[in-house]
């Protein structure tokens, strides 16, 4: 289920169409729209798709502002794209067709938060996924008075256009209201518009579930999955979320600080989870709304080269303003949406089964993607469920999921990971396909691809896997 987009009093104020009150920053002299992909693909890219569309400026009530950009941001990266538009209203947005975009109208006379005129919806969505065979999306006359926008295209012409079935849009619309962390584009709040500048400022949450038994005695274990998937009542409870930003090296001088503050507009939970906690603080306990919490500056875990991170866990995401400070420098997330991490309708899990053969060897595993349905209960996913939430693993894979088992449970000895592919279901037979890197990852001392060949002994492998898959969304689940 969509949750509707929240936009502050003060930024509705006084707010119309460029050529209705003051001049945007950005705004062409000759009026006519301007492209920009600063943080998105080249221009010519065959991979784009145009999103157009005019601002219905006789429905502009509110007067002296103007709405400068459309502002498009890929959730699962944080990078950008966007569209100047014209003093006529027309804007003209190319963006990938392989991804869900965050679509936010904007106002770049103003700072922060308060740039967000109106945000992209239609129907459950919050996010718009052109597919790979759209060409177009013909928006017509939008209305930007609202939080959230409306067009004269319908919902249900919105996914003919993209060629998304209904039951598709279903489960995207009630995963995808974590979108909403990137709703403020002046995330840095310099008073720039972050797409403009080519910025990105991505923030990652990784989600931990552990597998329990439906009528509550206990939980299932790896010796459960032994020629077995768990059954489709099975219950992933929610255990916590890493909160994993990156912020461009560059911001920062190119040098990562000794220290770092995060605050929430509400009461957060604290967490280990192997990692370090806030200065002065116990596991489990609440930061307190708008109160700092201090950590040490450790490692660049999960960043790219250009990149710092600035992670900290949590017990329980919270919806609500995430703050980061880095010395003198403030970034602010709005309006974070949380999904929901009791594992609720629309959720998709990946299931296991480990093969073992009457010899005890475990020979391969086979596996489903399944997703939760409004009983409570796990069928199987289609394949274009997967395709539109599931992240592959690297451009042009089919993997999407991946399995990871210790060697005697101890990873320097051996660790033999599984790439799960994207479709609905089906099985991998180590001895076929331990040769090829791709689809087999084997390391450590001890465990070699002889041993893998002629089959390893199932109780070599005593503690449960590690079983993940991220999505397009910037969410990454642990199972």
């Amino acid at each position: 289920m969509a949750i509707t987009k929240v936009l502050l009093t003060s930024s509705l104020i006084a707010f119309t169409a460029v050529g209705c009150g003051k001049k945007s920053k950005s705004t062409t002299e000759s009026g006519t729209p301007t492209q920009g992909q600063p943080g998105g693909p080249g221009a010519g890219d065959q991979n784009l798709v145009s999103v157009t569309g005019t601002l219905a400026l006789s429905t502009l009530w509110l007067a002296g502002g103007n709405v400068s950009q459309v502002v498009a941001v890929d959730p699962e990266s944080g990078k950008t794209a966007y569209a100047t538009v014209g003093t006529d209203g027309s804007f003209d947005l190319k963006i990938d067709k392989s991804k869900p975009w965050v679509i936010g109208y904007v106002d770049d006379t103003k700072t922060g938060s308060d740039m967000l005129v109106s945000s992209f919806a239609s129907g459950s969505l919050d996010t718009l996924s052109p597919g790979t065979d759209t060409t177009k999306v013909s928006m017509g006359k939008v209305d930007v008075t609202k939080g959230q926008a409306t067009m004269d295209l319908s919902a249900a012409d919105l996914l003919t256009s993209i060629g998304m079935s209904k039951e598709a849009a279903d489960t995207m619309g009630s995963v995808d209201d974590v979108s909403r962390r990137y709703s403020n584009p002046d995330i840095d709040s310099n008073g720039q518009v972050d797409a403009v500048e080519g910025k990105a400022y991505m923030i990652d949450f990784h989600n931990r579930f552990v597998a329990k038994k439906a009528d509550g005695s206990g939980d299932y274990l790896i010796t459960d999955m032994k020629n077995a998937f768990l059954p489709d009542d099975v219950v992933f409870n929610y255990s916590g979320t890493g909160i994993f930003p990156q912020i461009p090296a560059a911001d920062l001088g190119g040098t990562a600080p000794a220290s770092y503050e995060w605050s929430f507009s509400v009461a957060m939970p604290t967490a280990s989870n192997g990692g370090q906690l806030c200065s002065g603080m116990a596991a489990g306990q609440d930061i307190p709304a708008g109160t700092a919490c201090s950590l040490n500056y450790t490692d660049n875990t999960g960043a790219d080269n250009n990149a710092l991170t600035f992670n900290m866990e949590t017990a329980n995401l919270k919806a609500g303003d995430y703050t980061l400070k880095v010395g003198d420098k403030s970034y602010v997330w709005k309006n974070v949406a949380v999904s929901d991490f009791s594992a609720g309708e629309g959720f998709l899990a990946l299931f296991i089964r480990f093969d073992v053969d009457d010899a005890g060897k475990l020979t391969g595993l086979s596996y489903k993607w399944q997703k939760k349905g409004a009983d409570g209960k796990y069928t199987l996913a289609t394949e274009e469920d997967i395709k539109l939430i599931v992240k592959p693993q690297s451009d042009g894979s089919n993997f999407g999921g991946f399995v990871s088992m210790k060697y005697q449970n101890d990873e320097s000895k051996g660790s033999l990971g599984v790439p799960i592919p994207e479709q609905p279901q089906g099985s991998i037979v180590f001895a076929n396909v331990v040769d090829d890197n791709q689809s087999l990852v084997i390391s450590g001392s001890v465990l070699t691809k002889d041993m893998v060949k002629a089959g390893l002994s199932f109780s070599d492998f005593p503690a449960n896997a590690g079983i993940s898959y991220d999505d397009k969304l910037g969410m990454r689940f642990f199972f």
